[in-house]
């Protein structure tokens, strides 16, 4: 498993982003994204990961992306 070393096995993530919850999670990512998302993934470009975090966190943190995220986990 090709990880970096941060330990990010990208080759699971590939598989969870290709899968149809993944590929729903990024969709309401990106319905849901705003000027403050696009900054702090440019700040995160530059090495700075802090807000993307937070905003991350806070999207992550509906209803329904908690729904799609189980559904990855292969919770019921």
């Amino acid at each position: 498993m090709a990880k970096d070393s941060g330990g990010i096995d990208y080759a699971q993530l590939l598989k969870i982003a290709n899968s149809p919850a993944g590929q729903e999670l990024l969709s309401l990512v990106q319905k849901n994204k705003d000027a403050q998302f696009d900054q702090a993934m440019q700040q995160a470009q530059a090495g700075d990961f802090s807000q993307a975090k937070d905003v991350l966190q806070k999207m992550l943190s509906t209803p329904e992306a908690q729904e799609l995220m189980k559904k990855i986990r292969g919770e019921k």
